[in-house]
């Protein structure tokens, strides 16, 4: 309880928000992570998302992503901060690398609908039956799956940078105020 204590002057959400009294919450409910923490033991992921309207006070399920439907980079409870740089680094070089692999296979994928756009108007030109409209459809349906999952690992990748830069400036806050000291 006193080490959560003394850490949440630095702790973070992903909007630079610094961690809100939680008092009430124990310290044995909180689940530390290598880039973060839930201070409600991952419990709460079915409403850690958005509002469900303007004003409303019921949430929805935290957006799944990189780290499946918990994930935790989109929650609203989720925290992170300056000691958890090492694992927001590694996380980022994980999404990076899912991203470049994603990148290859929706080029891949848009290569061959592309083919099979081409036979397809060369059939349709020679007044000719395409045989190959479910392989079309289907490649077509794979693509948008793909670039849906791209965007969603674009989306945590963003947030684990902006979790990072905030990190950053929060030590670099503490070394400017400790200079002046």
């Amino acid at each position: 309880q006193r080490k959560m204590d003394k850490a949440k002057s630095e702790l973070i959400n992903a909007n630079g928000e610094l961690l809100q009294d939680n008092s009430n919450i124990p310290a044995a409910a909180y689940t530390m992570m290598d880039y973060g923490v839930c201070p409600n033991g991952r419990t709460k992921c079915d409403i850690g998302g958005n509002p469900a309207g303007a004003s409303s006070k019921i949430y929805h399920p935290t957006p799944a992503g990189y780290l499946g439907t918990s994930n935790c980079l989109l929650c609203r409870f989720f925290y992170s901060g300056p000691a958890f740089l090492g694992g927001l680094q590694m996380l980022c070089n994980e999404i990076s690398l899912e991203c470049k692999a994603s990148t290859a296979t929706i080029d891949e994928l848009r290569q061959k609908i592309t083919k099979l756009e081409d036979e397809q108007y060369q059939h349709l030109r020679d007044k000719e039956a395409f045989k190959k409209s479910h392989e079309l459809a289907l490649t077509e349906a794979h693509y948008e799956q793909d670039v849906t999952r791209f965007d969603s690992l674009v989306r945590d990748l963003i947030v684990t940078i902006r979790l990072s830069m905030h990190s950053i400036d929060i030590l670099n806050s503490k070394i400017h105020g400790a200079k002046t000291s």
